[in-house]
């Protein structure tokens, strides 16, 4: 693993757990966080004492629900910020986290194929050409896409690559005929 200026997250993740340590839930948000750990470009905080969830609720309201103590925030991009309070019946923390960490349709690339990964779950991924050339069929093909991951978006990821992207070609992704798909899941069958 090479690190380097080019290789660094441009964008870090923040994640906070505002939590009674007493509660069994704890132990899923560490968990989540062990299973995210890999991630370069995130990090998870557990915050315990309660004198500092009132303190931190009174500065940032919008970091957790005003009917109880216990919330897992995210912040990836300035302004868009999300939280869910806890426990959450049915919510797997690390795709939760996953999902809240990319845009509903991002770019697949080195930052972003960890995030990925991480999460555990089917991706669907789009290859075409992002250039002047083919800019017009690559613009029809991404809104179709966005309209399609927001009705999926809680059982998929979805990404596209730049089939001319030196990074998409030495791990080939690149599917052949462009634009193509191809949908993959976690235990890397397609």
């Amino acid at each position: 693993y090479r690190i380097g200026r080019d290789l660094m997250p441009k964008r870090l993740v923040r994640a906070i757990a505002f939590v009674n340590p007493k509660e069994k839930y704890v132990d899923d948000v560490k968990f989540a966080g062990q299973a995210l750990a890999r991630r370069d470009d995130f990090r998870l905080g557990i915050v315990t004492n309660e004198k500092t969830i009132s303190n931190l609720r009174k500065k940032h309201p919008n970091w957790m629900p005003t009917n109880g103590s216990a919330s897992l925030f995210i912040q990836r991009y300035p302004g868009d910020a999300n939280f869910i309070a806890l426990p959450s019946e049915k919510t797997n923390y690390a795709f939760w986290l996953t999902h809240h960490s990319v845009e509903p349709l991002d770019e697949l690339h080195f930052e972003t194929m960890p995030i990925y990964e991480a999460c555990q779950v089917p991706i669907f991924l789009v290859s075409l050409y992002i250039d002047p050339a083919h800019e017009k069929p690559s613009v029809k093909t991404l809104q179709a896409l966005k309209k399609v991951s927001q009705k999926f978006k809680d059982q998929i990821l979805f990404s596209f690559a730049n089939a001319g992207d030196q990074w998409v070609k030495d791990r080939k992704l690149a599917i052949q005929k462009i634009p193509g798909a191809i949908l993959t899941f976690p235990d890397r069958t397609l």
